[in-house]
């Protein structure tokens, strides 16, 4: 696709263009050096999506590059079934029941709640957002700039993840003095430019721009890119009943499958290239031993648009797809890579939530959290040593029941009917158990009841955490 001039120009203005400025002299870095920090979230990407999961049919090779470098885990969840309340959750280390959040309502991150982005950029971090929010909208107090981000380009409406051509793109730079607002897209016929395609620049620019050098004062960067890869986006403007995942099937094209899954496999392929591409940049100017990559994503794997996720093998041995609360709709990917830090090839089995992403995260970074966090670090379990802190239940809520895990006991209530399974042999829960172990699904009921009482408003904790 050629790209007219007027293309050229909005690309220029919106990817982080930087100001022409000579770099500073006789600066030294601080001792020691903080890593560069980078979130990846995929949008309904399935644990069985990936060749380092067990995926056959899609060759994902940059992301299982990701897990031969690094650490895979595979007992990964969200902190909740609805998208939203779970990207919530990562960049509040929360619990949804903190967030005084409601399933299948507007999520927006509450006021004088601390984020993730908020404590890396007190602590001295350049911090950027690339991509699809999902949490505000235009002059709403939960956008991105309000939430810690210095920088940002991107949608910042739910609904705007299914637009493959946006014609507005939500942007903040304070180097180029847009102080959060709407900049135009223009999309012309034969000529559309795809907001994946946008984002991907924007995410290398990104890296590109802020190396932690002489000319940035050696500040690290934190970055999350959010992707709307694999689920199914609109074609294009003004084409509301035609959707797809991307604009090419690439090498999946020559398929004898569905078409929705050629353009479900084309969106992971997609997805796995633009870490290929990240990784580049990284290699090139030199980053990879100093920046710290995650990858997950925000659901299970999406069951629309024709697209069945028993086709690919999406939600590997469990049952279940988004939104559910069996481990099909919980279990997501989470690949860590930080070569010569990490030990590669490594495999965690224990339990981990979303919620656990913002601790960790300013652990490695050396960063005070905030007293009011329900997430714990897995910095131990990234580095191979022992996890003294852990889990020891966990629970879901959502509008079809909830769920509560410990250990490997499951239990799920739907319909008002509790249901027990035992994961460490049945992991596509498949075996109710309940009738043979009274005294657990009375205990996992127990942990439920504590997780209801549990339930201050946010803005009581924020206050009297003195934030």
């Amino acid at each position: 696709m050629r790209l007219s001039v007027s293309h050229f120009a909005v690309i220029a203005v919106i990817l982080f263009a930087r100001p022409c400025q000579s770099a500073p002299i006789n600066m030294t870095p601080p001792d020691p050096l903080r890593p560069n920090i980078i979130w990846i979230i995929a949008n309904d990407l399935g644990i069985g999506d990936l060749g380092s999961y067990g995926q056959e049919k899609i060759k994902t090779y940059h992301l299982d590059r990701m897990a031969r470098e690094g650490v895979r885990f595979t007992s990964f969840t969200v902190t909740s079934p609805d998208n939203l309340v779970s990207r919530a959750s990562m960049l509040t280390g929360r619990d949804p029941r903190h967030l005084d959040l409601i399933t299948n309502s507007p999520v927006f991150v509450e006021p004088g709640i601390p984020t993730v982005a908020k404590v890396l950029k007190d602590a001295g971090y350049r911090t950027g957002f690339v991509g699809h929010w999902a949490l505000g909208e235009p002059e709403h107090y939960s956008q991105p700039q309000r939430k810690g981000f210095i920088d940002c380009v991107g949608t910042l409406e739910p609904q705007r993840k299914l637009q493959m051509y946006p014609t507005t793109l939500w942007r903040t730079d304070p180097f180029n003095n847009y102080d959060g607002q709407l900049l135009s897209i223009p999309q012309y016929p034969n000529q559309y430019i795809e907001g994946h395609e946008l984002f991907l620049r924007g995410m290398t620019n990104y890296v590109r721009i802020h190396l932690p050098d002489p000319f940035n004062k050696f500040r690290p960067f934190f970055l999350v890119a959010s992707f709307g890869l694999p689920n199914p986006t609109e074609l294009a403007p003004h084409h509301t009943n035609d959707f797809k995942s991307v604009a090419s099937l690439g090498r999946h094209a020559a398929k004898s499958w569905p078409k929705s899954e050629k353009q479900k496999a084309a969106a992971i392929s997609q997805l796995d290239s633009y870490v290929g591409k990240l990784f580049a940049v990284l290699e090139k100017h030199k980053q990879v031993t100093n920046t710290v990559v995650f990858l997950t994503s925000d659901g299970g794997p999406f069951e629309r648009n024709k697209v069945d996720v028993e086709f690919l093998d999406s939600n590997g041995p469990h049952r279940g797809k988004s939104g559910d609360l069996t481990e099909g709709g919980l279990r997501v990917p989470m690949l860590v890579r930080w070569p010569t830090k990490i030990r590669p090839g490594r495999t965690n089995h224990l339990l981990f939530t979303h919620a656990d992403l913002m601790p960790t995260t300013l652990a490695l970074a050396g960063a005070t959290p905030p007293a009011d966090m329900d997430g714990i670090s897995f910095l131990p379990a990234m580095f191979g040593q022992k996890q003294t802190n852990q889990h020891e239940w966990f629970a879901w809520q959502h509008t079809n029941g909830v769920a509560v895990r410990e250990g490997p006991w499951k239990a799920i209530r739907e319909t008002n009917t509790w249901s027990l399974f035992n994961l460490t042999n049945d992991l596509a829960e498949s075996t109710n158990v309940v009738d043979r172990n009274a005294i657990t699904i009375e205990r996992l009921k127990s942990h439920y009841t504590e997780w209801l009482k549990d339930d201050e408003p946010a803005e009581a904790g924020a206050e009297s955490s003195g934030k």
